[in-house]
């Protein structure tokens, strides 16, 4: 009974960590302050998001606005934030 309860559990963990990898995409910014590209992390099963994100080179931050549908990334806009 234990053995079946703990392989249950497995399944479902294994179930949620695919479902969690595929709704993460990797996507490059242009920062609007120095114009070097920045890798970040989107997840695509949000539909409307905004964040804000410094850059890695220059260290000034920019709000980054992201819609998506079906785990799709259908616009993604960059701001930089007054400071």
């Amino acid at each position: 009974m234990c053995y079946i309860l703990l392989r249950f559990y497995f399944n479902e963990l294994t179930q949620c960590l695919n479902q969690n990898q595929q709704a993460m995409k990797e996507y490059l910014l242009r920062c609007p302050y120095c114009w070097h590209d920045i890798s970040t992390v989107v997840q695509t099963n949000i539909v409307k998001q905004q964040y804000i994100e410094d850059c890695r080179i220059c260290e000034n931050p920019m709000q980054v606005v992201v819609d998506c549908v079906s785990n799709q990334i259908t616009q993604l806009v960059i701001n930089p934030i007054a400071q």
